[in-house]
C-alpha cells in the first residue's frame, strides 16, 4: 500500500501541475445526460458488485459457525 501511494503521489502532483484555471469559464446551461447516466450506472453497479461480493464471499460461513444441534 505504501508503494502504491508513493507511485500515485507524483502523478497526481505533475496533473495539479498542468491543470487549467476555470474559474472565468462560463455556467453550463445544458446538463449532459449522457455522461450523468454512465456514472450512476458504473457507481451502482460498482456498489452493487461489492456487495454481492463480499455476500458471495460469506453466505457458507453462517452455518459453519452454528454448533450443530443433536
Amino acid at each position: 500500500m505504501v508503494k502504491l501511494i508513493a507511485r500515485i503521489l507524483p502523478f497526481l502532483w505533475c496533473c495539479l501541475a498542468f491543470a487549467t484555471d476555470v474559474k472565468d469559464a462560463p455556467i453550463p446551461t445544458e446538463m449532459n445526460w449522457v455522461g450523468i447516466a454512465v456514472f450512476a450506472l458504473i457507481f451502482f453497479g460498482g456498489t452493487a458488485g461489492f456487495i454481492f461480493a463480499v455476500w458471495w464471499k460469506n453466505r457458507g460461513k453462517k452455518a459453519e459457525m452454528e454448533p450443530q444441534q443433536k
